[in-house]
């Protein structure tokens, strides 16, 4: 029950710095902000976008698949967004071992963003094409209850998922900074 208690008052900690995050760049502006606040508040600042971002959008383009377009970029930004705020705070300390990792997760993310890209995935703003799942489960689902699955799982969990994925980036940024025989 303690490891229950310590989560939930990290979430609620975590929470909190995001909405501090989003009150001072609306009064001190980015980098004033982004050197303020340590890099995991920043990656959940850029998680809650991007899950608001996709539920909105799907809601304006009658597609929940705002989502499917983010997954090939959203990682690649997260381990960047390490790196750079990692540089920000230690300008004089490289840090091969984050950088090596940044390379790799973006050389997968443009493989699956071409492949996603080739497909048609992206179509524009508005329109593309939709899994094809969501209106099978649309029309199985209350109108309401569909629009909480679409807030709940579809914007919010899968962009916590794309986190995940480069969340190894954020434990290598705080770890030894030398590469080693290892990470080969």
């Amino acid at each position: 029950m303690e490891f229950v208690d310590q989560f939930n008052a990290e979430v609620l900690r975590q929470s909190t710095e995001v909405v501090n995050f989003y009150t001072c760049l609306r009064s001190d502006g980015f980098y004033s902000c982004y050197d303020r606040f340590d890099s995991l508040t920043g990656a959940w600042a850029l998680v809650t976008f991007f899950a608001i971002y996709s539920f909105v959008f799907s809601i304006i383009g009658s597609n929940c698949s705002k989502v499917d377009q983010l997954w090939s970029i959203t990682p690649v930004l997260y381990a960047w967004h390490f790196y750079w705020h990692d540089q920000r705070h230690h300008p004089d300390l490289p840090h091969p071992r984050l950088l090596a990792v940044c390379v790799l997760i973006t050389m997968w993310g443009v493989r699956l963003t071409f492949n996603f890209w080739r497909k048609g995935g992206y179509g524009n703003l508005i329109h593309h094409e939709e899994d094809y799942r969501w209106p099978i489960l649309r029309k199985m689902m209350h109108p309401f209850t569909f629009l909480l699955f679409n807030f709940s799982f579809i914007a919010w969990y899968q962009n916590i998922l794309l986190f995940l994925i480069a969340a190894p980036a954020f434990e290598i940024m705080r770890g030894e900074r030398a590469l080693s025989p290892s990470d080969y």
